[in-house]
């Protein structure tokens, strides 16, 4: 009955964790180039670190080293995405550069 439950739990977080990243995959897909800053945080939320023409999200663990990378024109408060990455370690066959990635 043990090993049942244990299966049963392993089964539901890896679900759990494929699920959002799946997730984090499709709300990526919607960022297109030409979208303000305000369009691409209702996208994706607050960045965790923000740069003048760049924004960089990040997984929640430490041990998660996937990254989003949304790049921006030069044009402060009216810039609008340029070009996009998603960097998956685990997956490369997943990484993705879209439009002006440096």
């Amino acid at each position: 009955m043990r090993s049942r439950t244990a299966w049963v739990l392993l089964v539901l977080v890896a679900g759990l964790a494929l699920g959002g990243c799946r997730k984090a995959r499709e709300q990526y897909d919607k960022v297109a180039p030409g979208m303000t800053r305000a369009e691409v945080q209702k996208i994706l939320g607050a960045p965790e670190y923000e740069f003048a023409d760049e924004w960089v999200y990040t997984g929640s663990s430490a041990r998660d080293l996937g990254r989003v990378t949304i790049y921006f024109s030069h044009e402060g408060d009216r810039s609008k995405v340029v070009g996009k990455s998603w960097q998956n370690p685990d997956s490369p066959a997943e990484n993705d550069r879209t439009g002006e990635v440096p």
